[in-house]
């Protein structure tokens, strides 16, 4: 339907990580409207995002 999603890609998987270290988990990368708005510049597009 067309439709996009903001997300987040993390370091590390939250629900595999002891409950201490959830804090220390790093942010890769941030998707808003199915572009990568902040992250590693390999990640980052000019249009939209491929599924």
């Amino acid at each position: 339907m067309g439709l996009r999603a903001d997300m987040v890609l993390l370091d590390d998987d939250p629900t595999a990580v002891p409950s201490e270290r959830i804090g220390e988990i790093g942010v890769l990368a941030t998707f808003v409207g199915g572009r990568c708005v902040h992250g590693a510049e390999g990640l980052r597009a000019d249009g939209p995002v491929p599924v």
